[in-house]
């Protein structure tokens, strides 16, 4: 509580300024002010009391942390009134690449794996930035060797046309080369196309795809080429896949399928039709049988439990069968005519 008392006389307003020092709240504080005395009822005395206003003072040492200030010092004779001033600011410096200049976003040299503090709008640096600064930024979940390594990454694209052309041979070669790269991975891919004339009359045309990864301490690659030549057998096409797995792959009625496929040295057809084939060595896995065979009727069959049978081109021309134990012959309507095998 504090107590205060206004005795004298004034033809002005007159105003008193009181300081309270306030205990400490978490919540705030709850602020009355009463006039013990009544009020002069008169006509020729005005001793109405009002608050005017109140001020809250903070006693403390502002000093601003982490927080840029600017400061102004000019004379005030030169300006009828206080001046309005425009500031651009660069904002805080950001960590870039040591051989970067971040004025016109150029390197110089190689980079040697460092960085120093320096101003610039590129998002790249300034996303990196937020990830490893740890008072604002997510610097505590994430340390720099998280993502320096990510740096070091290249995207690189190339196109070259070479012609010429003399008394002897003309020659045309387009390459395109694309190549991706980030620390100890890199993928390329070159696609190669050229046209040969000689004046001996030898031409030869070249079109070609390859490929290739090189990650995890694994490298592959894979192409496919397409060419004319003029060989000692004359003219010539050929048609050369690299690749660890080929397959064809049909999409009729939206459903995808491989009929035919070659991988790791062996070849899977899920149907052939072989017009006229030559098999050096063949090994069945269930039974080999002709087009019209139908059982003990036309046509013949071999399976892999060691029975052949044969029968006529037509239903009714008699029938052979023959397993590990026996060979049997029958009549045309179907009577065994020959039994010959172990224990007969």
């Amino acid at each position: 509580m504090q107590l205060g008392a206004v005795d004298g006389k004034t033809t002005n307003g007159y105003q008193r300024s009181v300081r309270v020092d306030l205990p400490k709240a978490t919540s705030g504080w709850m602020i009355r002010v009463r006039r013990i005395t009544p009020n002069q009822n008169s006509g020729t005395i005005a001793d109405t009391m009002t608050i005017a206003g109140y001020t809250e003072v903070i006693d403390r040492k502002l000093r601003y942390p982490n927080t840029a200030l600017l400061y102004i010092e000019f004379d005030a004779e030169q300006f009828q009134n206080i001046p309005a001033v425009t500031v651009k600011c660069k904002a805080r410096k950001w960590p870039v690449p040591a051989n970067y200049d971040p004025l016109t976003r150029t390197y110089t040299g190689v980079w040697d794996g460092t960085f120093k503090q320096a101003w610039t709008n590129n998002p790249a640096f300034v996303t990196y930035g937020l990830c490893v600064e740890d008072r604002f930024g997510l610097g505590k979940r994430i340390k720099p060797w998280m993502v320096e390594n990510q740096w070091d990454s290249t995207a690189a694209f190339a196109a070259e046309v070479k012609a010429s052309a003399s008394r002897y041979e003309a020659i045309v070669r387009k390459t395109e080369t694309l190549e991706a790269s980030l620390g100890n991975t890199n993928a390329a891919v070159q696609t190669t196309s050229q046209a040969l004339v000689s004046l001996e009359g030898k031409a030869s045309t070249m079109w070609s795809v390859k490929m290739q990864i090189n990650a995890q301490g694994q490298y592959v690659a894979a192409g496919i080429g397409l060419g004319v030549e003029n060989g000692p057998a004359g003219l010539q096409s050929q048609f050369l896949v690299s690749a660890d797995r080929f397959a064809v792959i049909n999409g009729i009625n939206g459903a995808l399928s491989s009929p035919f496929v070659v991988q790791g040295g062996q070849v899977f057809m899920a149907s052939a039709f072989i017009q006229d084939g030559t098999i050096t060595n063949a090994k069945i896995g269930s039974f080999i049988s002709s087009t019209n065979y139908v059982a003990g009727s036309t046509g013949w069959r071999l399976d892999k439990g060691g029975t052949f049978e044969i029968n006529g081109s037509v239903s009714g021309q008699g029938r052979l069968q023959i397993n590990n134990n026996s060979v049997r012959i029958y009549h045309a309507n179907g009577a065994l005519a020959v039994d010959l095998g172990i224990s007969v």
